[in-house]
């Protein structure tokens, strides 16, 4: 016990004895009878002293938890983890959230808010691109229906380009700046970036921002690993600060119990006095549980419900009052009946058991080590530990689909798997005529050409080479980011499914493939072909940890994932990049990969529900991947799009 707070158990145990012996023998106070002030001294100075160290109590002990780091310090636990759903991802919008939220009320008085004019440069430029392709105008009359506001019927989006960089307030508006922290520059840019989007994409998009959207929102951990961190402990124990609280209001009652004289008001410091004094001197339960997990399928398809039993059993030989149980869901999985958490009370001996249902979605999913908690009668003490059953796994591969392959930077010939070389030599297609040289074949000869002038000539044909493909399949960290009301389900994914569908539609045409990850998880595997070769590209797209549900931590380098593509692949291999191109650090690399000589093509999937709408934030990403799409194209880069989002042309050919 600390010096600081042995006087106040002290006053408290004093002030206890006290009121018991008034309850018990009211008589004994009877020949003490002052009068005047020699009565209603003592009582006053002693409930305010017994006021003031309750104060004292509460300043060193309560607000103190949080920084004392010592053996004896109180602490709150964390926010328990969600296994129920799916991590936390970013959403699409949220970087534009992030630009709005730099624009307020008080950079109007800047001499030139940066963040203003920024913004209305991009999104001009922007316009014009979007106008371009919806309104088939030249340069000069779109500019002219931009400066005077006629390019739509939004008041908001048309003022974002008539007026000022800092528009004037009206009363209303300064009025509204009091409580809004939205700037009207802000708001006229969403209705601004909603109008352009719904131009040029089939989906509605609203002027609002998504919710979630808010900048500097921590979310709450989902995983056990995630809740537990990087400890390399197996258990801790945390002290509920729930008794410092009982030990305050008890000793603030006292104090008015002796300045009010009233003893049941005093009695109630002898219930703070036992809670500090058991708080000190209980120890938390011991942790005697063993946990077992059972998968009704672990090889299901996409879609199919799995129950996850959970069998617990205390093996200790005292009896949890307060044991709760909480199963590591893998990230992928999603809860979709019962729960993953479980709360009972356990004798020596006895077993539970409970079970809750997952959807099965592609991948390798690995369960994680459960939470248990002990919680002692009273809930001061618990006890937290990581119980690793058996290692328990649910595979589920992917469906085959039908995978448009058509229009990728090909040169194909009628051979099965081969391509048409620069070179002339053997081969099917008619190529050139040229003299006889000694040792070519008579095969070759122009026979037709010998009986007319009575020369040797040998012809040449196309030299059938066998095509190579490598699909690098995007998984950096930004494409970890969902759109639409999906927001459990990141991009990464359907980027992951599409290389799936080309690999396998291009293994059926006995063209070999290979596949790379373009992520700081490094996966490689060379091209080649055959029914061993399609179940490692299944595998490796299915089990690898660059494909995983969970963002990379790492930050990706460029220059080296080119020097590692450049270095194991021939310039004659073809590359597939799958990509959603929601940053142009894609677009470098597909660049960089077409100067390197490669015949690239991009497979951008970008799924989205068309009857859902997406948010003025989202808008902004479709209408910048379009720049991205129109860039890549303009350069002699295929781009297929797979989506309902086509920022292109409407009309216009993928």
């Amino acid at each position: 016990m600390t010096g600081s707070r042995r006087p106040l158990l002290v006053v408290g145990l004093v002030a206890s004895l006290l009121g018991v012996c008034l309850l018990v023998a009211p008589t004994l106070g009877s020949g003490f009878t002052p009068t005047g002030v020699g009565r209603t001294a003592p009582f006053a100075l002693g409930g305010v002293v017994v006021l003031l160290l309750a104060g004292v109590y509460f300043l060193t002990d309560v607000l103190s938890s949080s920084t004392d780091q010592g053996d004896d310090a109180e602490t709150q636990p964390p926010e328990t983890p969600t296994p129920e759903r799916r991590p936390h991802y970013e959403s699409l919008g949220e970087s534009f959230a992030r630009r709005l939220d730099g624009i307020s009320w008080t950079d109007r008085r800047e001499a030139a808010p940066t963040a203003r004019i920024r913004l209305r440069d991009d999104l001009r430029e922007m316009a014009r691109r979007a106008l371009t392709d919806s309104d088939h105008r030249s340069r000069n009359e779109i500019e002219s229906r931009l400066d005077t506001g006629t390019w739509t019927a939004d008041s908001d989006a048309a003022a974002f380009f008539t007026g000022d960089i800092v528009p004037e307030l009206s009363i209303r508006q300064r009025l509204r700046s009091l409580w809004s922290p939205e700037a009207v520059f802000a708001r006229r840019a969403r209705h601004a970036v909603a109008a352009l989007a719904n131009r040029t994409t089939n989906t509605p998009v609203v002027p609002a921002l998504r919710e979630g959207t808010t900048p500097g929102q921590s979310p709450p951990p989902v995983s056990v690993r995630e809740y537990w961190g990087p400890n390399d402990e197996t258990a801790r124990e945390r002290r509920a600060s729930r008794a410092s609280d009982v030990v305050v209001a008890a000793l603030a009652l006292g104090g008015l119990g002796i300045l009010t004289l009233t003893p049941s008001l005093l009695l109630l410091t002898t219930f703070g006095v036992i809670v500090a004094g058991y708080a000190r001197v209980a120890t938390p339960p011991t942790e005697s549980v063993s946990v077992s997990r059972a998968l009704d399928i672990e090889t299901p398809a996409p879609g199919t419900e799995v129950t996850v039993t959970i069998g617990i059993e205390n093996t200790g030989s005292e009896t949890l009052a307060d044991l709760r149980v909480i199963d590591g869901v893998p990230p992928g999985l999603r809860v979709t009946e019962g729960s993953p958490r479980f709360t009972t009370a356990l004798r020596p001996g006895k077993k539970a058991t409970f079970t809750y249902c997952v959807e099965a979605v592609p991948g390798h999913h690995a369960f994680e080590p459960m939470l248990a908690i002990t919680r002692d009668v009273t809930g001061l003490h618990r006890r937290e530990s990581l119980v690793e059953p058996a290692p328990t796994t649910l595979t589920c591969h992917r469906p085959r689909r039908p995978a448009a392959i058509a229009g990728h930077r090909r040169r194909t010939t009628p051979l099965p798997g081969a391509s048409r070389s620069n070179a002339a030599g053997a081969g099917v297609e008619f190529h050139s005529v040229r003299e006889y040289r000694r040792g070519d074949p008579l095969s070759r000869v122009h026979w037709k050409q010998r009986a007319k002038t009575g020369e040797f000539t040998t012809i040449d044909f196309d030299e059938s080479r066998l095509t190579r493909v490598l699909v690098a399949v995007d998984t950096r960290r930004e494409t970890y980011r969902t759109v639409g009301r999906d927001a459990d389900t990141p991009l990464a994914r359907a980027s992951i499914a599409a290389a799936h569908d080309v690999s396998m539609a291009l293994l059926d045409e006995q063209i070999p493939v290979g596949l790379v990850a373009v992520s700081p998880r490094s996966c490689w595997l060379a091209p080649q072909a055959g029914a061993t070769h399609r179940a490692r590209i299944r595998t490796l797209l299915t089990e690898d940890d660059a494909f995983d549900w969970t963002p990379p931590t790492a930050d990706f380098d460029a220059e080296h994932a080119l020097r590692v593509i450049t270095r194991q692949t021939q310039t004659a291999t073809q590359i597939v990049v799958v990509s959603p191109l929601l940053d142009d650090q894609a677009v470098q690399l597909v660049r960089s990969l077409d100067a390197h000589g490669y015949a690239v093509s991009v497979h951008s999937p970008f799924p989205a529900e068309e009857s859902a709408s997406l948010s003025a934030g989202e808008g902004y990403a479709v209408l910048m991947r379009g720049v991205r799409i129109k860039t890549l194209r303009s350069a002699g880069i295929h781009v297929r799009t797979a989506d309902t989002l086509e920022p292109t042309r409407r009309g216009e050919s993928s």
